[in-house]
């Protein structure tokens, strides 16, 4: 008898127990964890073999298989799957509801091409027919097999046509052009978004799959300045996905507060592009008729009744709606208490010091992308304090300006440049900003005459080399803002 097995032995059994042990600390931690958020470590076969484990003899199949995923780069993982056609074939057939639910970089799906076999043939068309365009050209380049090649350039074709009738046959004179706005080029923000809701229209795409896709659609249509259009797309959202917005585990949900915060700026962009005269109102009747889930924000209703009376504080002959708007901006403060005061009692004492102007500047540069709403009542705010000579305009003239011209050529709507404001901006405005607005105000005026002369108007401002001008007011016209 081999006098060394009793050492062997239990040396086995405390192999066995430290991995007994690990395994029932991992399971300890999945019950804790999402799959988002657990994220174990793979050094070796051995840890591979634990993870299989604890996660797909528990009713964790998917878990296990998307962790896998982010680990194809081992080439441990990658030998572990590979050395069985059944364990393979079961990752294949996940991967296509994976990537569904989540678009992984373009040097992930790299590992797609170690992976094929010929075998596998018609897991890897499943695969194909998720895949976006970018997607399939980025493999194609990467791979030499003749099959796999084949079967990406066959669902490229397919996509190039669908692309084409979808666009109208107008693909090509899209990619081609450019238009730089407050959120980046318009042009290839309203290409995306068309895309989105391309593949949303697709059969294979679930109904939470499909509030995804339009949810960012909306966030992508609102950046290209379509905010109308951005918040009938978060209408259609939330009727589909009605039941789990109403759940309160689901209202806390990340995906769902992101869905808030959009909602939070294109419901009030909208109100005060489109409803200016009842832009509170608006916003809280909004939430009323198809967001009954989720109360207005108070914060921006708080904005809004701030927006009301510096309409009354133009007009009044004293400051006392004024002071009215500083007890607004308090209670601002007590609801976002990280923001710099809108507005204080000690402000409309003294005026504006340096410092306040600085502050409320920084505040408008901070909200222009997030709160482009709130930035714009901010930049009102100050305008008045500018003309009442409570602040410096030597301070504040160009920067009102120039941000208003970014405003305006996000959505070209006359609430952010008219005639008015300029004027009152004064002579201290420099000279590049101030001949920029009087074009574009000059080119709207044009423009708004009788039909025939207003279709005359067009082409002639259409002939300049620079016709930059004609498709604001063309946007702007489109969009109903002009």
């Amino acid at each position: 008898m081999n006098k060394s097995t009793p050492a062997k032995n239990k040396e086995f059994n405390n192999d066995l127990f430290a991995d007994w042990e690990q395994e029932l600390v991992l399971r300890h931690q999945i019950r804790a964890s999402s799959a988002d958020d657990l994220k174990p470590s793979i050094g070796s076969e051995k840890e591979l073999e634990i993870l299989w484990r604890a996660l797909y003899f528990s009713g964790r199949k998917d878990m296990f298989w998307s962790i896998l995923f982010e680990n194809l780069h081992l080439s441990l993982v990658l030998n572990w799957l590979t050395a069985d056609d059944n364990r393979l074939d079961q990752f294949l057939a996940y991967l296509p509801s994976y990537f569904t639910g989540k678009k992984p970089e373009h040097k992930r799906l790299l590992h797609l091409v170690n992976l094929f076999a010929e075998k596998f043939l018609d897991r890897f068309r499943a695969i194909a027919a998720i895949l976006d365009a970018e997607a399939c050209s980025y493999l194609v380049s990467r791979s030499a097999n003749p099959q796999f090649r084949m079967l990406m350039n066959q669902r490229l074709h397919f996509l190039q046509e669908k692309r084409s009738a979808f666009f109208y046959g107008l693909d090509e004179p899209i990619m081609s052009t450019s238009y730089l706005s407050l959120y980046g080029d318009k042009i290839k923000l309203l290409e995306y978004g068309l895309e989105l809701l391309q593949v949303a229209l697709e059969d294979d795409y679930g109904q939470n799959n499909r509030f995804d896709l339009k949810v960012e659609a909306a966030e992508t249509f609102f950046r290209a300045g379509m905010v109308a259009d951005s918040l009938a797309l978060l209408i259609e959202a939330a009727g589909h996905q009605a039941a789990d917005l109403f759940e309160t585990e689901t209202v806390t949900s990340s995906k769902n507060k992101h869905f808030i915060r959009l909602l939070r700026k294109v419901a009030a962009s909208y109100c005060l592009i489109f409803r200016p005269e009842t832009a509170g109102f608006s916003y809280s009747k909004i939430h009323h008729d198809y967001f009954p889930f989720q109360e207005p924000d108070q914060a921006t209703l708080k904005y809004f009744i701030i927006f009301d009376l510096l309409k009354l504080s133009k007009q009044a002959e004293n400051i006392y709606p004024l002071y009215q708007i500083a007890y607004e901006a308090e209670l601002i403060s007590v609801l976002r208490n990280n923001e710099y005061l809108l507005l204080s009692k000690t402000d409309l004492d003294q005026g504006l010091s340096a410092e306040r102007i600085g502050q409320l500047k920084a505040l408008v540069e901070q909200k222009l992308l997030s709160l482009p709403h709130e930035a714009f009542i901010t930049i009102q705010l100050m305008y008045l304090l500018m003309e009442k000579n409570l602040a410096d305009s030597g301070l504040l003239a160009d920067f009102l300006l120039g941000k208003t011209l970014l405003l305006f050529g996000w959505v070209p709507s006359l609430l952010f440049l008219n005639q008015q404001f300029l004027t009152g901006l004064g002579p201290l405005i420099k000279k590049e900003p101030r001949e920029e607005a009087e074009r574009i105000l000059v080119g709207i005026e044009t423009c708004n005459c009788g039909a025939g002369a207003k279709l005359a108007n067009k082409l002639e401002l259409l002939k300049m080399k620079d016709n930059a001008l004609m498709r604001q007011i063309t946007a702007g016209e489109f969009l109903g803002v002009l």
